[in-house]
């Protein structure tokens, strides 16, 4: 406890009140273990003593903590479902054992309902971050073809063949494959410049990899470098072993997936409304959501996220704009900028191999104006977040990637300089 200026006593720690609060609510009901809480559900302050006083309860009572859950989820609530949400939230911090398979059913069911609903963007992505967290049963590893032909881009017109590119940004669930699989300990997996990267940081996970705020299944994984991700493609081609390389997009590549045949100013059309087609700085979400979730925002292709949400790794070089096979890994820079002399280490990196990561996409942190597709920025291929901190309010966890794959070569073509452009010390054994 702490004195107050006027001379009471009040908790320093706020949850530890609201859980004696929960504690004292359970434990002095002689009625109904609903009514006891049914005037707080619209009450913000009150909002974690019902979360605790269910999951209290759930120890006591499972049956009477799910009860109460599903009496919420029959409501015919209106936007905001704030008391829904709320009771979803409750049911999940119930400990698996405990809890009821036709409220998990009823959960994602109206978890659905508001994802789907025309609710603000910020109300639908906390539905979609509880789907994650609750089960999302969607398969997030799907692929999208793109067709052949020229697309207008704002670098010109180019021609390309034929390929996919990944629905969705890689997601939390699907790099811990690779992760399980042991991607980090494979070095045949890693470009010769990633193992340099991976034997000075001795990683085994990205950076925010144990960060709750970040780490829901069904939300982009971030905190990852450029070679990580271009190790994850690489131990997707070993795995699939179906022909094809699954490498990064280059960002004309990516930009035709973004922008089409076309050349939209976002992949839905025109920046009308874009605060609730894509996750940007105007949705007032202010972190990574589930993937997806917007469909309104998808290409007519039906690829998800390609603006917001995360800024995307591909594999161009901003200076020159030609496909890279690597990113050369320097230690001095790597300790520039670790010590936070970003302006230093981007000059010298720059200066010395001419060469800097291209990123497209924008991110939850971003403005409309710099989500559009011919947006364009650039990053140190070992940064694992943004390291915008002299330009925004905090660090940009955000940089992810998709997976982008050719169709396998006909007879005649040689596999790399037609589908992967890969280092041949990645050759396929």
């Amino acid at each position: 406890q702490g004195a107050s200026e006027k001379g009471g006593y009040g908790f320093i720690h706020l949850t530890f009140e609201e859980f004696l609060t929960a504690n004292a609510l359970v434990a002095g009901e002689s009625g109904s273990h609903f009514d006891t809480i049914a005037s707080h559900w619209d009450d913000d302050w009150y909002r974690e003593v019902v979360r605790l006083y269910i999951g209290y309860l759930s120890i006591q009572s499972s049956a009477m903590a799910n009860s109460i859950v599903q009496k919420i989820l029959d409501e015919n609530e209106d936007k905001p479902f704030f008391r829904q949400l709320l009771a979803i939230r409750s049911f999940i911090d119930i400990h698996g054992d405990n809890q009821e398979d036709p409220i998990i059913e009823s959960s994602v069911k109206r978890l659905w309902k508001i994802i789907e609903s025309d609710a603000q963007t910020a109300v639908r992505a906390k539905a979609g971050e509880l789907l994650g967290r609750l089960g999302d049963d969607r398969d997030l590893e799907v692929f999208i073809p793109i067709p052949d032909g020229k697309y207008k881009t704002s670098s010109g017109t180019v021609t390309l063949n034929a390929f996919e590119m990944a629905k969705y940004p890689v997601t939390n669930r699907w790099f811990r494959k690779f992760i399980q699989d042991g991607g980090y300990t494979k070095p045949h997996l890693w470009s010769e410049e990633g193992k340099k990267w991976l034997d000075h940081i001795k990683t085994t996970h990205p950076y925010f990899w144990y960060d709750h705020k970040w780490n829901c299944d069904n939300l982009p994984v971030v905190g990852l470098c450029w070679w990580e991700a271009d190790a994850f493609c690489w131990w997707l081609t070993k795995i699939k072993n179906d022909g094809r390389c699954y490498r990064l997009p280059t960002e004309q590549e990516w930009e035709a997936v973004a922008a089409g045949k076309t050349n939209r100013e976002y992949p839905w059309g025109n920046g009308t409304d874009a605060a609730n087609k894509c996750n940007i700085n105007e949705s007032k979400i202010m972190k990574t959501s589930a993937v997806g979730i917007f469909e309104d925002g998808d290409t007519p292709e039906g690829v998800s996220d390609m603006v917001g949400n995360i800024w995307e790794w591909t594999c161009t070089n901003y200076i020159n704009s030609s496909q890279q096979k690597d990113f050369p890994f320097d230690k001095e820079v790597f300790e520039l900028e670790r010590k936070g002399d970003y302006v230093e280490a981007w000059a010298l990196y720059k200066s010395t191999y001419k060469m800097l990561s291209t990123l497209r996409g924008g991110s939850w942190l971003n403005f409309r104006d710099s989500t559009r597709c011919a947006a364009r920025f650039w990053n140190l291929p070992h940064l694992r977040n943004s390291g915008w901190v002299f330009v925004a309010p905090g660090p940009d966890y955000s940089l992810s990637f998709y997976v982008f794959t050719l169709y396998p070569p006909k007879a005649g073509e040689n596999f790399f300089e037609y589908s992967c452009s890969r280092n041949q010390s990645h050759e396929i054994k």
